[in-house]
């Protein structure tokens, strides 16, 4: 799905693999990470698979590291997890992702 997101846009975190935490939060878009590559900020690396990944920044983030997880003001964001929150825009949830936004199970 290409949403045509580009980095300083708002979005809203609709889904993840492993950090959950962030679920429901605005953030703002940094920098794309193409698939397969690394970029080093300012308290790590991000790592992207084969989607890419947004590296998004918001207030008290989590994100896993070496050693576990850690509160940060970045994370990274798989592109099908974010919906873009611009103008008049709403963004369009599916069922299971509204139920991510509110922790109801499916």
């Amino acid at each position: 799905m290409t949403q045509n997101l580009k980095a300083g846009d708002l979005a809203l975190i609709t889904g993840a693999f492993s950090v959950t935490e962030n679920i429901g939060r605005s953030v703002e878009l940094v920098e794309f990470v193409p698939p397969f590559g690394s970029v080093f900020r300012q308290d790590g690396y991000f790592d992207a698979d084969a989607p890419g990944l947004w590296i998004v920044t918001g207030e008290d983030l989590v994100r896993n590291a070496e050693g576990g997880k850690v509160i940060s003001n970045l994370a990274g964001c798989d592109p099908q997890h974010l919906r873009p929150l611009r103008g008049d825009e709403v963004p369009k949830l599916d069922a299971e992702e509204i139920c991510h936004l509110f922790k109801v199970p499916a």
